[in-house]
Order: structure tokens, then C-alpha cells, then sequence
């Protein structure tokens, strides 16, 4: 409690410091040097260069969890969405006794807004709504800086509660996307428990690195990694750089999100030069 509300004020206190000068010293207090967002040389800057100054208006619309479902349809098709229930800014008795026995609850606006329902007699339709109505007062942008979550209108997503055998929650493999071509993979493996997080690039040889938390043990290479990288670059050949994420759940392809700054540009890889070499192989080289 004290815990969040010290972060509470620290967030009041820095709302009026100017972008510029906020993400810069954090940048500089979380990866330990001054950075360079005109001329990026990492992958680290180049995510806040492209938080600070890129402006695309399709940006906005597909890091919206509704709105980028149309996106997807367009360019891959709808075989890849996961099923939605509903689509409201509130949960009431009538949507509530519409949903299925387990779904997943997500706010459309941010990140880490989300809510596992495997069996929704042991919630009640009060329950998520105070806690969706608490995600949708919340200005994400005002937590990382993204702007383009503020061209959000905020609200709460129901979709399928995908489940792959062996898995409570199916692995998420997120593809970067630079320019067009898949550069490297990471796999979270089960996220709400263990987390792990294993990189690979596109020929599924592994990195040797973890990012903000343990390095996992070796996954096995996806059957259907040729399509999903196909998906990936379809999805991510609009944007200079695009992260795609993707589930494989049984014989299936399921579309997660597109994020744009991942990380917020915070997030410190071990080894550090780690950065340094991404930039230098998928960023410069494009």
C-alpha cells in the first residue's frame, strides 16, 4: 500500500516535467548513460525516439485492442482473431449473464490490464466492474508517455480464454518486426506464475540473454513458426518498427497485439550490449 502510494505522488509530482526532459532522465537513471533520441544506436533509444517524435495515425488505431481487430482482418483475415463476447466501458447484470463460463476481461488502452476468468461462478458481475472501471479512469499515457494511448478511447474488451495443453497460459511469442522482416523472437512462458522469457532469432537459434526476468529453458521450435513470422510481417511491414505478438494454441494461430514501444524503452537486457547488437543488426542494416 505504502509502496503505491509513494508511486501515486512520484507520478503527480513529475506529470508537468516536460517529455524531453523526463524520458531523457530516465533513460539515463535506468540504462546508465545520457542517450542520443535524434540518432538513435540502440534498440532502447530507438523505442523512445519513436515514442518522442514518430506520429503515424495508424499507430493509435492498432494499439487499440478493439479498433486494431479490423487492422488484422484486413491484412491476414479473421481466422487469426480470438473470439470476443463483448465490448463495453461497465459491467452489468445483462453483460455479465451473457459471457461464457471462462473469458478473458482486458482494458483496450494500455498493458497489464487483464483479468483470467477460468470459471465466472467464482466472480461476480460488481467484482469486474470496479476493477474495469478502476482500468478505464487510469491514463496509461500518463504512467510510460506513450501518446498514443491517449487517442484511445478507453474500454473493456471480453474475448475467449485461449487455453494450450500443458499450459495454464498459452506461451506468447512476440515477433520484432523491423521494417518490414521479423529480426527476433522472444517466448514469455507462463506470465501469471513463473514467468520466463527466452529470445531467439528468426531461425529459432537461441540468444544468450534475458530481459527484466529469468532466461527460460529451451522451447521448442513452433511447428507453424513460418506462418506466424508470415502473420508477423504482415501485420508489422506498415511500421518502422513493429512488435507483433502471437499465440499458438493447438492447431491455431491467434492474434494477441502490435505494440509500438515495448517497454516503454525501459526495460535493461543482460548483457547490456545486447542493445547495442540489436540496433546494429536488424535496425541499422534495414
Amino acid at each position: 500500500m505504502a509502496q503505491s502510494l509513494t508511486k501515486s505522488w512520484l507520478k503527480r509530482l513529475l506529470r508537468p516535467v516536460p517529455d524531453a526532459i523526463y524520458l531523457r532522465a530516465r533513460f539515463l537513471a535506468r540504462h546508465g548513460h545520457w542517450p542520443n533520441f535524434k540518432s538513435p544506436a540502440s534498440f532502447s533509444e530507438l523505442v523512445v525516439s519513436r515514442m518522442m517524435y514518430a506520429r503515424d495515425p495508424l499507430m493509435p488505431v492498432t494499439a487499440d485492442k478493439h479498433l486494431v481487430r479490423d487492422f488484422v482482418r484486413e491484412h491476414v483475415g479473421d481466422r487469426y482473431l480470438a473470439d470476443v463476447f463483448a465490448v463495453s466501458e461497465g459491467v452489468d447484470r445483462a453483460l455479465f449473464d451473457s459471457l461464457p463460463s471462462a473469458f478473458v476481461m482486458k482494458g483496450t488502452h494500455g498493458s497489464k490490464m487483464v483479468r483470467l476468468v477460468t470459471d465466472k461462478s467464482a466472480v461476480t458481475a460488481e467484482e469486474l466492474d470496479q476493477e474495469g472501471r478502476s482500468w478505464l479512469a487510469r491514463d496509461y499515457s500518463d504512467d510510460c508517455r506513450e501518446w498514443v494511448y491517449n487517442r484511445i478511447q478507453p474500454k473493456l474488451i471480453f474475448e475467449e480464454l485461449l487455453v494450450s495443453p500443458g499450459h495454464p497460459v498459452p506461451p506468447d511469442f512476440k515477433f520484432y518486426v523491423f521494417n518490414g522482416r521479423v529480426g527476433m523472437i522472444h517466448v514469455d512462458s507462463d506470465r501469471f506464475g513463473g514467468h520466463s522469457r527466452t529470445f531467439y532469432d528468426r531461425d529459432w537459434n537461441r540468444f544468450p540473454v534475458s530481459l527484466c526476468v529469468p532466461a527460460g529453458p529451451d522451447f521448442d521450435k513452433p511447428e507453424a513458426l513460418a506462418e506466424m513470422i508470415e502473420v508477423a510481417e504482415k501485420l508489422g511491414r506498415a511500421f518502422e518498427f513493429a512488435r507483433v505478438d502471437l499465440y499458438s494454441v493447438g492447431d491455431r494461430i491467434v492474434f494477441g497485439e502490435i505494440t509500438h514501444f515495448p517497454g516503454s524503452g525501459n526495460e535493461r537486457f543482460t548483457p547490456q550490449s545486447f542493445d547495442q547488437e540489436i540496433f546494429e543488426k536488424f535496425c541499422r542494416a534495414a
